[in-house]
């Protein structure tokens, strides 16, 4: 019936990139796939029944689930052939078809680019690349008819449908020279028909027009006394743009508390027609936690600072506000109305500077602001994850966390976005309207309370690794302290100031005549027994050390496993947890742990 057809052919979108091809068992995908919806479950295992001779089986290998099942994708694409095409991009689907462009067999002989039709996954037209080049970054015009792709550090090429495109200025060609690019990027948007990119190469960025099957310089161009950082196109028309540096040189920074350096950085809005700059606004480049002003503050300690990584900036009819990512903390900084031509935002910084989220546990990638302002997305460094916040009345209250992302592209023609794997795999998201799938951000939740009172200049106790986590709501910090050798492990709540920090002595041993190198603590609460649990891994390439902790929530009791294990944590639930060592130089071995509770110490179950 005309239900159950829907039902099948929202499999078929959802999972179309992972059907078998070769074999077309599709019996294993409908039991696998389908085991939530009872008539596919019950229809698959007759069918099953019926031809068990068939003994052709498969795997399902580069199967992802969000480890929120609040939100998932609704369409599935593939593109590339390898594990080494990392990298896509999008045209905008408000102008013709929507095409993706990307790499296939990248760093081998056979590397091509490829554009691809994005409804009916056709490959619409490829670009033949010299043998064993790196293909390090692509990117498609609004319209897809103009792709530019990077090879290895800044030698980018520009093609159409008819061949390569040539830089011009004044109708002679600009040697290949001056055409060193750190970025390039195209308008997000056509303005008049026409397609502008844009470029930076360290301490200058230019706009350029491409015209028919040429490139040429429009006259515009922006330039500083330092390195540009980055250079971003604004999402909303497309007509605005942001670029930001430091205004310093790292070398200027020589003692960890050199309070002589410039710590400033300037961001400026500009806009493309008529070519003018709009704002400029001067920001700090370190931030501390501080829990004087329960926020961040200016430091010039460069040892346990927060530093500027990547900027965006809002302004609707309602807000304007610049979203700065610092290290691992990102916050809203609201813009007063001012004649001033440069903004100074480093003056009672603290005051104004509001994070929307605890910090996270490793480097903020990127920050993007959807077309409508209403969501901001956060990529996260080395976790493949991003967080989806929702935006309004000047405030973030609520998010999503999407699992498996290397990259994210808002879908500027309706309410959804699209992620990349970097593992050849494209989904599509629709953003769910209904309050039921957002997490609530406790409101009025201070992200470094009581910080300072463990780590700073002057004391001997230093934060070795940190993390976060929410019990019942509460963000709760995770931290491991080192004074000397002593190793303790401290938890305290962010919200409720009454709490006490509760300390667990960690019996750590290191080899290592240096200072530990431990990975990010791994939380999980279990809700089950009100027991929280804690496993840290050292980096060590020799001897190195698995601890576990176990603490009870509601008595206190606590247990620590540790086992002299150098190795990685690839997995943790409230049950299991999974290591991977190095066995010898071509193997790895695999541990599975069951864990305990606060009396109950892990044990091993698998090798």
């Amino acid at each position: 019936n005309r239900y159950q057809y829907q039902q099948l052919l929202h499999l078929l979108k959802r999972y179309e990139f992972i059907l078998p091809i070769e074999s077309l068992d599709l019996l294993q995908v409908l039991l696998i796939l389908g085991r939530k919806i009872d008539w596919i479950t019950a229809t698959a295992l007759q069918l099953v029944n019926a031809n068990k001779e068939d003994k052709l089986y498969w795997k399902l290998t580069t199967l992802h689930h969000n480890n929120d099942d609040n939100i998932q994708w609704s369409t599935s694409k593939r593109i590339g052939k390898s594990t080494s095409d990392i990298r896509i991009a999008i045209s905008n689907p408000c102008y013709e078809k929507l095409r993706v462009i990307g790499t296939e067999n990248n760093y081998r002989r056979d590397c091509q680019i490829v554009i691809l039709d994005y409804e009916t996954s056709d490959i619409i037209h490829q670009v033949a690349v010299k043998s064993g080049r790196a293909i390090t970054n692509v990117e498609i015009s609004a319209d897809g008819s103009s792709i530019a792709y990077r090879e290895n550090s800044d030698k980018w090429k520009i093609h159409n449908f008819k061949g390569k495109l040539h830089f011009m200025k004044n109708e002679y060609r600009i040697p290949k020279i001056y055409l060193r690019f750190y970025e390039l990027k195209f308008c997000p948007t056509m303005q008049n028909d026409e397609i502008y990119l844009l470029t930076s190469f360290e301490k200058q960025v230019k706009v350029w027009k491409i015209d028919r099957n040429q490139i040429n310089d429009v006259n515009k161009e922006i330039s500083s006394d330092y390195q540009i950082q980055s250079i971003k196109w604004t999402q909303n028309g497309g007509s605005k743009i942001t670029v930001w540096w430091k205004r310093y040189d790292e070398k200027d920074r020589r003692e960890p508390n050199d309070i002589n350096w410039n710590n400033e950085c300037q961001i400026e809005i500009w806009n493309l027609q008529p070519w003018q700059c709009l704002k400029s606004f001067q920001v700090p480049a370190v931030i501390k936690p501080s829990h004087i002003y329960n926020g961040y503050s200016i430091t010039h300690h460069i040892n346990y600072d927060q530093r500027l990584l990547t900027v965006n900036y809002i302004n609707n009819n309602v807000t304007e506000c610049l979203v700065l990512g610092y290290h691992t903390v990102v916050g809203l900084l609201p813009i007063e109305n001012t004649d001033f031509d440069v903004i100074n935002c480093i003056e009672n910084f603290y005051t104004h500077f509001r994070p929307i989220f605890p910090p996270f546990s490793s480097n903020i990638r990127e920050i993007s602001v959807s077309d409508d302002q209403q969501f901001i997305a956060v990529q996260i460094d080395h976790d493949n994850e991003a967080y989806l916040f929702k935006f309004a009345s000047n405030q973030v209250q609520s998010f999503l966390r999407i699992d498996h992302v290397t990259q994210f592209m808002f879908n500027p023609k309706n309410n959804g976005f699209f992620t990349y794997d970097g593992n050849n795999s494209i989904y599509e998201y629709d953003i769910p309207e209904d309050n039921l799938h957002w997490k609530i951000i406790p409101h009025q939740m201070p992200i470094a309370k009581k910080e300072e009172q463990i780590i700073g200049p002057n004391n001997n106790v230093i934060i070795t690794c940190q993390s976060f986590t929410f019990i019942n709501g509460n963000p709760v910090s995770v931290s491991v302290t080192s004074s000397g050798q002593i190793y303790k492990l401290k938890l305290f709540s962010l919200q409720h100031q009454d709490d006490n920090i509760q300390e667990y002595e960690i019996p750590w041993h290191s080899t290592c005549s240096d200072d530990l190198l431990l990975d990010h603590p791994i939380v999980i609460h279990r809700n089950k027994d009100n027991t929280l649990m804690i496993a840290i891994a050292e980096k060590a390439t020799s001897d190195g050390v698995l601890f576990v902790l176990s603490v009870n929530l509601c008595n206190g009791k606590s247990t620590g496993y540790r086992k002299m294990e150098t190795s990685q944590i690839f997995f943790m639930n409230e049950y299991f947890l999974m290591t991977t060592q190095f066995a010898d130089i071509e193997q790895h071995c695999i541990h599975c742990y069951k864990l305990g509770d606060s009396s109950t110490l892990p044990q091993q179950i698998a090798t």
